[in-house]
């Protein structure tokens, strides 16, 4: 049975990520496990996602983009000297800001920003969804 811990791992996302666009992470109603798109394509023969949602076996986990959380978290920490962080692209925005926590002491006070945000957002899922979760 999925856990609450792997069920929000699986919500983070980050746009610097080559994922193919149609990849996702999928909620088994069955074993209640969860699957990635490429799992369901090679193991299962699923061809596409629509195949997959009208299976009415799984449902998509929604995808939380972890960089627009951290420039939340910035926006709120810095207000308007947060103008400095606006010209780091994406894929290096990351990096960047994981420094910036590390060298402010910030780690747990982003971490448990961080986990407000996936509970929050796993909860309403499974609260749409009528899904329990093992903790």
């Amino acid at each position: 049975m999925a856990s609450m811990f792997n069920a929000i791992n699986a919500l983070r996302t980050y746009k610097s990520d080559t994922y193919p666009d149609d990849y996702s992470q999928w909620y088994c109603y069955v074993d209640k496990e969860i699957y990635d798109t490429n799992e369901l394509y090679e193991s299962y023969g699923y061809t596409s996602k629509y195949e997959i949602y009208s299976s009415g076996l799984f449902v998509e986990l929604p995808k939380v983009d972890i960089t627009e959380c951290e420039k939340q978290y910035l926006r709120l920490r810095l207000g308007k000297d947060f103008k400095k962080w606006d010209s780091i692209l994406d894929n290096e925005f990351d990096i960047e800001f994981r420094i910036y926590v590390e060298r402010n002491f910030l780690t747990e006070d982003w971490v448990g920003f961080e986990e407000k945000i996936l509970s929050s957002t796993l909860l309403q899922w499974c609260s749409r969804y009528g899904i329990v979760l093992d903790r």
